[in-house]
């Protein structure tokens, strides 16, 4: 079985004037169902932002919707934007 990987990342303009990204956390989860989504999400939620109204001001998405609806519980005040880069590496990937 193929466990799909979370990759979560955070961009911080702390070197100003270069942004400068870095490796927040990551996990496997057991499938992409918005139940495993939500187990995710609340995790990240109570290690990296848990007071109340805190947390990213984005999250870019391949759009899955089952990653959604948690982000909108866990981060209600956060954007989320649809990343199609994601969707052209994935095609190249899968063809070597």
């Amino acid at each position: 079985q193929k466990l799909p990987f979370v990759n979560v990342f955070g961009v911080s303009n702390t070197g100003y004037p270069k942004l400068q990204s870095f490796s927040i956390p990551g996990g496997w989860i057991i499938d992409e169902t918005t139940e495993s989504y939500t187990w995710f999400v609340r995790k990240l939620k109570e290690t990296f932002w848990p007071a109340s109204g805190t947390g990213p001001k984005l999250f870019v998405t391949d759009n899955e919707q089952a990653s959604l609806e948690p982000l909108k519980v866990f981060f209600p005040e956060s954007e989320r934007a649809l990343c199609v880069v994601s969707e052209v590496i994935y095609l190249h990937i899968t063809t070597y």
